[in-house]
């Protein structure tokens, strides 16, 4: 039986060729300015050269090559422009682009030293360094801010040209963040769980609101609107998410050793955790996973520092919650059932070798409130 012989797609930089060929000038030395490719250590890169003239780069290769970057985003290439090169890299987009750009990458060895600074911020779409700093902090601030733009570029770059100021408004409403958590609320007792989103998605939901002159309300990070059919809240996923435990207002306050014990029990036995990301009102914090939560309670009693069990949201957590009783139990801890729903108050095992100490800080302990706010799977503010 006979194949039709499939031609192999052709190397990046013929393709790259081809396509700038019918749009820009080819360079021809001492006879045409024009763009000519090179590789750099395995990277390929497009310049502007003049015929008649060598060195630094001019203004007006400075906006040809401006120009050279622009026609190959939109011919679908990947594009860096890095401080100190006078080269435009390019590579082919990567088929699934869902994730993040760019990266931090230390460089501990003396190499660090050679991009001006051990903290090298870098394109992992053409493999080229874009800055480096002393500080990591530094670093990750600039990593996040070229993801904003590379998020709001992809927003504009797929949508109508009339909504390209929308989207920059949205970009400023949102302010940072590359991952959101999205919720909605059709009723006082119809909460949906959170669904995570790309900043792109993001971008175009609240875009649209702006469109319709939606009001904005905005607590912390969280940024909400209504809707006629139901509100709308977008949070940033936190980088410092308290897992397994209401986080607590005052710095001071901290996890103790008989938490991060039944933390560890209770995770161990394949059970879920709440976790808890950015404050979004007095007391409340967003719900980024629902799950059983552990805390300090406010009276000892047994020799040892009680705890709390209890329950974050209505549907996971209620499923886990008798057999996150049954753990404790079975480990030899001592579960008292509380006067409040679904809230147990747990003792370690006597003899438990943990250090006891005692947190007096005013509003270390959760109140009913806070338990009250960390029960509802979406906190309002």
């Amino acid at each position: 039986m006979s194949r039709t012989p499939v031609n192999p797609p052709l190397p990046l930089p013929d393709r790259a060729a081809a396509f700038l060929r019918p749009r820009f000038a080819a360079y021809s030395p001492g006879q045409n300015d024009g763009w000519h490719l090179i590789s750099r250590n395995g990277r390929w890169a497009v310049v502007w050269d003049l015929a008649d003239r060598e060195g630094g780069e001019t203004r007006k290769q400075a906006a040809k090559r401006l120009e050279l970057a622009k026609a190959l985003v939109a011919g679908g290439y990947a594009v860096s422009m890095s401080p100190g090169y006078y080269m435009v890299f390019f590579a082919d987009r990567p088929h699934d682009d869902a994730g993040p750009r760019y990266s931090v990458v230390t460089e501990d060895s003396v190499l660090g030293g050679l991009f001006g600074g051990p903290h090298v911020v870098m394109d992992t779409w053409t493999n080229v360094n874009m800055a480096a700093f002393p500080e990591a902090e530094k670093a990750r601030k600039r990593c996040a801010a070229l993801e904003r733009e590379q998020a709001l570029a992809d927003a504009v770059a797929n949508s109508t040209p009339n909504m390209a100021k929308y989207l920059t408004r949205a970009d400023e409403i949102l302010g940072e963040g590359f991952w959101f958590l999205r919720t909605e609320e059709h009723s006082d007792t119809d909460h949906r769980p959170p669904t995570a989103h790309g900043r792109v998605d993001a971008l175009v939901d609240i875009a649209n609101a702006v469109l319709r002159s939606a009001p904005f309300e905005r607590t912390g990070r969280r940024v909400a609107y209504e809707s006629q059919e139901y509100d709308v809240a977008w949070c940033p996923k936190s980088s410092t998410p308290a897992v397994g435990y209401f986080p607590r207002r005052n710095p001071e306050d901290r996890r103790t050793p008989h938490m991060d014990a039944a933390i560890q029990l209770l995770v161990g036995a394949g059970l879920t955790p709440a976790i808890f990301g950015e404050p979004v009102g007095d007391g409340a914090f967003m719900v980024e996973q629902e799950g059983f939560q552990v805390n300090t309670a406010p009276h000892a009693r047994h020799g040892s520092p009680p705890l709390w069990v209890s329950l974050c949201g209505r549907g996971i957590a209620l499923d886990e919650h008798g057999p996150a009783v049954e753990v404790l139990q079975e480990a030899g801890w001592t579960v008292t059932p509380s006067e409040y729903e679904g809230l147990h108050e747990v003792f370690p095992p006597s003899g438990t070798d943990v250090p006891q100490q005692e947190d007096t800080t005013p509003g270390s302990y959760p109140s009913d409130t806070d338990h009250a706010q960390a029960a509802a799977p979406i906190p309002r503010p």
